[in-house]
């Protein structure tokens, strides 16, 4: 997952203000493993596309919207 602004992802806390935001991957190329760890929210926000052949794990809970 990827970010944009001033505090990555492990130190964003709620009421994070403009200009930082947080966007995430819509395609996914490669056999991957995404790990969220517990005690922690994760979350993946629009279409997201698997490419034929890749596998993508999940360990942990995530929740697409």
């Amino acid at each position: 997952m990827s970010y944009i602004g001033n505090l990555p992802p492990s130190t964003a806390t709620a009421g994070v203000s403009e200009p930082n935001y947080f966007y995430n991957y819509s395609d996914l190329t490669i056999t991957t493993t995404t790990t969220v760890p517990s005690g922690r929210n994760g979350f993946i926000q629009g279409e997201i596309t698997v490419a034929g052949g890749v596998t993508w794990t999940i360990d942990g809970t995530l929740t697409i919207l």
